[in-house]
């Protein structure tokens, strides 16, 4: 639902991509995406409408006859709006994208015990990933506990209800709460991996860990405003922990999970020898390629390898001064646009933003990527003349 309002803008190709050369900058190797194909700005609200009526129909009656070609069309939908607008996703969006794409081949193949294993493989990796890259990264703020101060102290971590509570809260909290999250992560790698290794896992334990994972979410979710994320990783955690191996299965096709296993854990790794920023632009190998055309992201990089340092936005104005958009006060896409342009004001992205911003008869446009602290860049394009 929340695409259904900017599909014009980040999605058809009467918005950003109608700008030249825009959507080669964004192309990662593997890429797709239906919308690439059906891209008028109707087609695209209609492809968004029917895959808002097949999530309502799977909970009405989410088993039965057709569920796995529900399943499948809301993957080919969820992985085509993470590729066609890389710059305004969350990472709840590319979380539910790998759910979906287990879920598809989970019911196609069956959950057969291989099939729980590699899925459990990939959970882990959700864990495992920002860890190591924060640990690799110079996640400095994770290891001296500063890292919730942080969060809490930016508006873009105070949207939830405990937010401003938590932001008074002493430091010795904040640091506890800090290495807390961290340790409740490892907690759930190691649970999934053992799980990977042997399924002689006393319950006990698997409702231990699954409840300060689930409270370490429920906590993100209340302090930082991150429901949609929250929620997605609790329903992954939930099937991991609790999915059992079904009677259908395909034994000849056993393969199939465990190559795509293999394949996410070679992205992983490679990736996270780059910044979460870079790294999934750059990726070359084959494991890329593979991963990107089941159209999996595998960067995680939710407040790593730091939490944001400053609160930042970007307001653009007309060449009368009028103030057409302020990032502050836009919906979660636009915010989402805002923190991209914000590091390259004068990249593609940027340009394409205010060339579809160009059409309010304006002669020129600026850009001011503003902190709490002064003005951090100012950036003009004068608009074509015919515009």
């Amino acid at each position: 639902m929340s695409w259904w309002g900017e599909s014009r803008l980040l999605l058809s190709d009467e918005g950003l991509y109608a700008t030249a050369g825009f959507v080669n900058g964004v192309r990662y190797p593997g890429r797709w995406s239906v919308f690439d194909v059906f891209s008028s700005p109707t087609v695209v609200r209609v492809v968004i409408g029917f895959s808002i009526i097949v999530c309502v129909s799977l909970f009405v009656k989410p088993t039965g006859r057709g569920a796995a070609a529900r399943l499948f069309i809301l993957f080919i939908c969820a992985a085509s709006l993470n590729a066609r607008a890389p710059f305004a996703i969350s990472s709840a969006e590319m979380y539910l994208a790998v759910l979906l794409f287990w879920a598809v081949l989970g019911s196609t193949l069956g959950w057969s015990v291989h099939m729980l294993r590699a899925f459990r493989v990939q959970i882990a990796l959700v864990y495992l990933s920002p860890l190591l890259i924060r640990f690799l990264h110079g996640g400095e703020t994770w290891i001296d506990g500063s890292a919730l101060r942080l969060v809490v102290g930016n508006a873009d971590g105070r949207r939830g209800p405990f937010g401003s509570l938590v932001r008074h809260a002493p430091d010795a909290v904040l640091s506890t709460a800090t290495w807390g999250a961290i340790a409740v992560e490892s907690a759930v790698a190691v649970l999934l991996v053992a799980l990977v290794a042997t399924d002689r896992i006393p319950d006990s334990a698997r409702r231990r860990i699954s409840r300060l994972a689930v409270t370490l979410h429920v906590s993100i979710a209340l302090v930082c405003g991150l429901w949609f994320f929250s929620a997605v990783a609790i329903v992954g955690l939930v099937a991991a922990l609790r999915l059992e191996p079904g009677e259908r299965t395909t034994a000849r096709l056993r393969i199939v999970p465990w190559s795509v296993a293999a394949c996410v854990l070679a992205w992983t790794f490679l990736s996270i020898s780059e910044s979460p920023a870079t790294a999934a632009g750059r990726q070359r190998n084959i494991a890329s390629y593979v991963v990107r055309a089941a159209g999996i992201t595998q960067v995680w990089g939710v407040f790593s390898p730091n939490p944001p340092r400053v609160e930042r936005w970007v307001e653009i104005s007309d060449d009368a001064g009028n103030l057409l958009i302020d990032s502050r006060r836009e919906g979660e896409r636009i915010r989402k646009l805002a923190q991209n342009v914000r590091s390259n004001p004068d990249g593609p992205l940027a340009r394409a933003w205010l060339m579809t911003l160009c059409t309010t008869g304006a002669i020129s446009l600026d850009v001011v990527t503003g902190s709490s602290d002064a003005r951090l860049t100012d950036f003009s394009l004068d608009c074509p003349v015919d515009s």
